[in-house]
């Protein structure tokens, strides 16, 4: 509960005193919204579906990793 506490008064005091001299429309833009927007379109690229044919429990059924590729065409 501290912890919380201390985050939320530090919290607090960044929005209370901008950084530097810079527009608080800067900071907000490419500071808070960044924060926010980043997770957000992180989380919803993760929810697109794989392409087909994508196996991610090792490689596609039939085919043996430890086989060497052949060079010169199919047999």
């Amino acid at each position: 509960m501290g912890l919380a506490i201390v985050l939320v008064l530090a919290l607090k005091d960044d929005l209370d005193a901008p950084y530097g001299d810079y527009p608080t429309w800067l900071l907000l833009t490419f500071g808070w919204l960044m924060v926010v927007a980043l997770p957000v379109i992180g989380f919803l690229l993760a929810r697109l579906p794989w392409r087909a044919g994508t196996h991610l429990d090792g490689p596609p059924p039939g085919s043996d990793p430890a086989t060497p590729l052949q060079a010169g065409g199919n047999r």
